[in-house]
């Protein structure tokens, strides 16, 4: 029985492999889109399609504020907006 013990484990890591390569694919999808949506909002601000406030806003909608410079101006009514649940 000690090898089919085994043969199961093997099997169980296969099976984890699998999910954490698929889980990858996954995250690797999501920051992809996440990157167009940055993009994108950058070409509507930049268009003045938007106003820098609304910008702010959507970043934060698309959990995205993170990977601005920690020390980018906020205009403190946008910051407020911002944080508002």
């Amino acid at each position: 029985m000690k090898g089919a013990k085994e043969s199961a484990a093997v099997c169980e890591e296969q099976q984890y492999l699998f999910y954490v390569l698929a889980e990858l694919r996954c995250a690797r999808i999501r920051a992809l889109m996440l990157m167009k949506e940055i993009e994108v909002i950058g070409v509507a601000l930049k268009g003045n399609m938007i106003t820098p406030e609304v910008a702010m806003e959507w970043l934060s909608d698309a959990n995205a504020l993170d990977f601005l410079l920690p020390a980018a101006p906020i205009k403190r009514d946008a910051a407020e907006a911002v944080n508002q649940p």
